[in-house]
C-alpha cells in the first residue's frame, strides 16, 4: 500500500525496529555504532566512490528517514535523489532512495512522480511516487502516465495505481483512460491475473469476458498457474467451462505449475484419468526425469497417441537431468512407431546441450533411422552454425548435404550478424556443397541487410560470379524490387546482366510502368530483350488491362516493336476486344509476326 505521509513511513519502521533488532546487535558488534548518523552522512568520496558504510543498521535507517522528513527545501531533495540515483545499487542506496522520494512526494506528489521516473529509478520506487500522487489528485496522476517513456514501467505504474483506483471495471476504465488503447488491453489482463491470487473464480470469469482471444488465452494461461497453487484439481474442474478454444491455455498453465509445485500429486491425479488432455503433456515434459517410471506405467495403460505422447516426453525430461541414462534406455525401447517417436525426443533434447554426444548415440542405433541423424544434425548446426561449415564436406554417415546447406542458409535468418563470417568462410572453399551454400547465404543476407551484403559483394566481386549474383539480386528483388533497382550502378559491369535480368521480373510484377521506365536506360545492351521480356511476363499484361486498360495500352504500345511487344499485345488486345473492338483491332497493325495476328484474331472472334 502507498505511503501518504512521513509519519506512516516512520510507523512502519518502528515495526521493523522491533521486528529485526538483532540485525543492528550484529551491527554494533561488527562496527562502530552509527546511531544518530543518516546514511546522508555516507555519500560517496570522491577518492572511493562508494559509500563508507556498506551495511545498513537499523540505526542509520531510522536515521535517514527522520533527516529527510525534516527536509522541506524540495530542491534539496531532489539534488539528493539525483546523486543517489546515480549510484551502484546497494542496500544504503534503496534506503535512502526511498526515504527522500517519500518526503518529497509528501511535498510535492506530482514532482516526486514526474522526477522518479526522469531519474530511472527502479520500478517499484516509480510506483509508489505515483499512488502518492493518485492518492492527491487521481486524475492527474493518470493523466502523468504519458510522461513515463518506458511501456514497462507503465504498464507497471498502471497496475499500481488501481490499488488506490479498485481493480474493479470503474477503476480498471479510469486508469486505462492514461494509456495507448494496446497498452489499456494488456492493463486489463494484468489486473484479471492479479485477481486471481484472492478470487480465482472471478478472475477466471473475466478473462472470458475479454473481447480478444489472445487476451482471453493469455489471462486464462496465467491464471491456471496461479490457481494451480491453490487448487489445481478444482481449477481442472473449471476448464469444462471454457470454449474449446480457450481451453488448452488455461489447462496448460495449470499443468506446467500443478507439476512444478508438487509433481507427485499431478502424476497421482494422472494415474486417474483414463484420457488426460493432451495439455498433461506439459506437465510430464517438467517432471518426467525424476518420475519416468512412473509415467511409463501409467502411459502402458493409456491407448492411442495419448500414452505415446505421455511416454514419449518422460523420456525427453529424463533426457534434460540424465541424457546418458535415457539415450540407453531409449535405445532398449522394441522397434515400433513409438520407439520412433521417443528417440526423435530424446535426440532432440540432448542435441541441444551436446550435439556431439547425441551424433554418436544416433549413429549407433540400430537399426539405422536417416530422420534421427538428420534431426541431430540439424541441432547440432543451430548449436554452432558457424562450426557446422565443415559438416558440409564431411556430413555424418546418412545426412543428405543438402540438409547442413538448407539448415546453414536458414540460419541467417536467425542472426544476420553471422552472414559474413559465413560468406568468408565459404568463399575460401572450393566445393560444389560450399558454392552451393555461398549462394544461399548471400541470397538470404542480401534479404535481411542488403546494404552490407552489396558491400561484402563489391569487395569480393573478383571471386564470385554470376551464379552467387544473379540468385542475389533476384531474393532482393523479391523483397524490395525499388531497392534493388536503384543498386544496379553499383554492381560491377561483369555482373551487371544477371542483376539486371533477375530484378525486371519482380520488379515488373510490382510497378510495370517504373519497370519499364528502369528497363530502357539499358536499351542498346546485350542484356535488354531479356529484361524486357522479363517485365512483360511478370507484368501480367492481361490483368493490369483489365483493372487499367489506358495504362496497359501505353505501356505495350511504347515497347520497341518485334518478339516481346507481340507478345504482350497477344495479352492485351484479346481483353481489350471486350470493350472496344476497334481499338483492339487498330492494335493489330503493331503485331510483326503472321502467326501471333492470326491467332490474336480468333480470339477477337469469339467476342462477335
Amino acid at each position: 500500500m502507498p505511503r501518504s505521509t512521513i509519519l506512516l513511513a516512520l510507523g512502519a519502521l518502528v515495526g521493523g525496529l522491533i521486528a529485526f533488532a538483532y540485525l543492528d546487535s550484529a551491527d554494533r558488534a561488527a562496527a562502530p555504532d552509527p546511531a544518530g548518523q543518516s546514511l546522508l552522512d555516507t555519500m560517496p568520496d570522491s577518492a572511493a566512490g562508494e559509500p563508507r558504510i556498506s551495511t545498513v543498521s537499523v540505526a542509520g535507517t531510522l536515521a535517514a528517514y527522520l533527516e529527510a522528513a525534516a527536509e522541506t527545501d524540495v530542491s534539496d531533495l531532489a539534488s539528493l535523489l539525483d546523486e543517489f540515483a546515480a549510484l551502484p545499487w546497494s542496500p544504503a542506496r534503496d534506503v535512502e532512495i526511498d526515504a527522500l522520494l517519500t518526503r518529497l512526494s509528501d511535498l510535492e506528489p506530482a514532482y516526486a512522480a514526474t522526477l522518479s521516473s526522469e531519474l530511472r529509478l527502479d520500478v517499484p520506487f516509480v510506483a509508489d511516487a505515483y499512488l502518492n500522487w493518485a492518492l492527491s489528485d487521481p486524475g492527474a496522476a493518470i493523466d502523468g502516465l504519458s510522461q513515463i517513456g518506458d511501456r514497462t514501467e507503465r504498464l507497471e505504474v498502471a497496475l499500481a495505481l488501481l490499488d488506490v483506483l479498485g481493480d474493479d471495471n470503474v477503476g480498471l476504465g479510469r486508469v486505462a483512460a492514461g494509456l495507448p488503447a494496446q497498452e489499456a488491453s494488456l492493463l486489463a489482463v494484468e489486473a484479471i491475473v492479479a485477481r486471481a491470487g484472492y478470487e480465482p473464480f472471478a478472475a477466471f470469469r473475466a478473462a472470458v469476458a475479454l473481447n480478444q482471444t489472445n487476451l482471453q488465452q493469455t489471462a486464462l494461461s496465467e491464471i491456471g498457474r496461479v490457481w494451480a497453487a491453490q487448487d489445481p484439481r478444482g481449477a481442472i474442474a473449471q476448464a469444462e467451462l471454457l470454449p474449446e478454444a480457450l481451453k488448452g491455455s488455461f489447462r496448460s498453465g495449470v499443468f506446467g505449475e500443478w507439476a512444478r509445485l508438487d509433481g507427485g500429486d499431478f502424476v497421482a491425479w494422472l494415474a486417474s484419468q483414463s484420457a488426460p488432455p493432451t495439455e498433461a503433456i506439459l506437465g510430464v515434459d517438467l517432471l518426467g526425469g525424476v518420475h519416468l517410471d512412473a509415467l511409463t506405467g501409467i502411459a502402458e495403460a493409456m491407448t492411442g497417441d495419448e500414452g505415446r505422447q505421455v511416454r514419449a516426453a518422460a523420456y525427453a525430461a529424463l533426457a534434460e537431468i540424465d541424457p546418458d541414462a535415457a539415450m540407453t534406455r531409449a535405445a532398449e525401447l522394441p522397434p515400433g512407431e513409438e520407439r520412433d517417436l521417443v528417440l526423435m525426443n530424446v535426440a532432440s533434447t540432448v542435441a541441444r546441450g551436446d550435439p556431439d554426444a547425441a551424433l554418436r548415440w544416433a549413429s549407433q542405433i540400430t537399426p539405422p533411422s536417416r530422420n534421427l541423424m538428420n534431426q541431430i544434425t540439424i541441432a547440432l548446426i543451430q548449436n554452432d552454425p558457424v562450426g557446422a561449415i565443415g559438416l558440409m564436406e564431411n556430413p555424418p554417415r546418412g545426412v543428405d548435404p543438402a540438409l547442413v546447406t538448407a539448415v546453414i542458409a536458414s540460419s541467417i535468418g536467425q542472426d544476420p550478424e553471422n552472414a559474413e563470417v559465413f560468406a568468408n568462410r565459404l568463399l575460401a572453399g572450393d566445393s560444389i556443397q560450399a558454392t552451393n551454400a555461398l549462394r544461399n547465404i548471400v541470397s538470404g543476407w542480401m534479404r535481411q541487410d542488403p546494404e552490407r551484403a552489396l558491400e561484402w559483394v563489391l569487395a569480393n566481386d573478383a571471386a564470385l560470379d554470376s551464379a552467387i549474383i544473379g540468385p542475389a539480386a533476384q531474393a532482393l528483388a523479391r523483397a524490395d524490387p525499388v531497392a534493388a533497382a536503384g543498386y544496379v550502378l553499383r554492381i560491377p559491369d561483369a555482373y551487371r546482366s544477371a542483376w539486371v535480368t533477375q530484378v525486371a521480373g519482380p520488379f515488373g510484377q510490382r510497378d510495370p510502368n517504373g519497370a519499364f521506365a528502369w528497363v530502357a536506360q539499358f536499351r542498346g545492351q546485350d542484356f535488354y530483350a531479356g529484361a524486357l521480356r522479363q517485365v512483360v511476363s511478370a507484368a501480367s499484361v492481361a490483368q493490369w488491362a483489365a483493372d487499367d486498360p489506358g495504362a496497359a495500352r501505353n505501356f505495350v504500345v511504347g515497347l520497341d516493336r518485334g518478339e516481346t511487344r507481340d507478345q504482350a499485345l497477344t495479352a492485351l488486345i484479346p481483353v481489350l476486344a471486350g470493350n472496344d473492338r476497334a481499338q483492339a483491332e487498330d492494335l493489330l497493325d503493331l503485331v510483326t509476326s503472321a502467326n501471333t495476328r492470326r491467332s490474336i484474331e480468333e480470339r477477337i472472334a469469339a467476342f462477335q
